[in-house]
Parts: C-alpha cells; structure tokens; sequence
C-alpha cells in the first residue's frame, strides 16, 4: 500500500509560557513527516516560516530550552484526558 505524499504546514511556537514546548515538538513533527516522505513547511506563528537554518538550530536544541514530553508522560497525558473529556457536560 502506497501513501499519498502530501503538503503539510506545521504551526508552532506562538506567545505563551510553553513556547519552547510547541518549538521542540513541532520541529520533531516536521522532521518525522518529512522523512515519511511529505512535503512540509515549518512555520513559527510569531516569525513565519522558518527556515532550513532556523530548523537545524532547532534541531540541535541551539534554542529551545524546554524538551518535549517523554513517551510515557504523553500516555499518561492523553489517559487523563479521556477522562477529562467523559466528565465535560454532554450537548444535547
């Protein structure tokens, strides 16, 4: 089975506290999309798009501060937020 290479933005960065977070995630989805073949353009919503040298400074860690979440913590994340979700009230 073949997939679809497809055009992809990946939006990051923005103004908050965890910045450095969505920086250091987005930069790794960007490059993990791009080795599964796609074409994707890379975009800090405070500066635009960046470019292949703000991605590898990226990528060395030359900026971002803040790593991603392990593994686990994202399992433990996304099992809180099932439960989370169940408790908001049911529109009818």
């Amino acid at each position: 089975m073949s997939v679809k290479k497809l055009k992809i933005a990946v939006l990051m960065g923005g103004t908050s506290a965890e910045r450095d977070v969505s920086l250091a995630s987005g930069i790794r989805i960007t490059e993990a999309l791009r080795k599964a073949g796609h074409d994707v353009v890379a975009v800090d919503t405070v500066a635009g798009r960046l470019t292949s040298e703000d991605e590898k400074r990226l990528l060395a860690g030359g900026v971002v501060k803040t790593a991603p979440p392990d593994t686990q913590s994202l399992i433990r994340m996304n099992a809180a937020m099932q439960g989370t979700l169940k408790a908001l009230p049911q529109r009818r």
